[in-house]
C-alpha cells in the first residue's frame, strides 16, 4: 500500500491525481474507500456528475460497471445469501 501525498481533501475535491494512494483507490474503489468516500463516490456516479480529476474518472467509472452488473444480476434472480 502506497501513502498518500498532501493534497485538499478527496471527499471535497476528489481523488488527487498525481497521488499514489489516491491512484490505488481508483484502481480498487470497493476495497480502498471508507464508507464516506465511497458512498460520495456512488452518489456521484447515480446523479451523473462529471469527475473532479483523472483519478475520480478511473474510480466513477468501475464503481458504474460494478453497478451495472448489480443489476444485472438483480433482475436475473440474484440475491446475496
Amino acid at each position: 500500500m502506497s501513502v498518500h501525498i498532501a493534497h485538499p481533501s478527496i471527499r471535497e475535491n476528489g481523488l488527487a491525481d498525481g497521488c499514489p494512494r489516491c491512484g490505488e483507490h481508483a484502481e480498487y474503489p470497493f476495497e480502498g474507500l471508507d464508507d464516506g468516500n465511497l458512498d460520495n463516490l456512488i452518489n456521484r456516479v447515480v446523479d451523473k456528475e462529471t469527475p473532479r480529476s483523472t483519478q475520480e474518472a478511473i474510480a466513477m467509472a468501475k464503481a458504474s460497471d460494478a453497478m451495472t452488473k448489480a443489476t444485472v444480476l438483480w433482475r436475473r434472480g440474484w440475491r446475496p445469501s
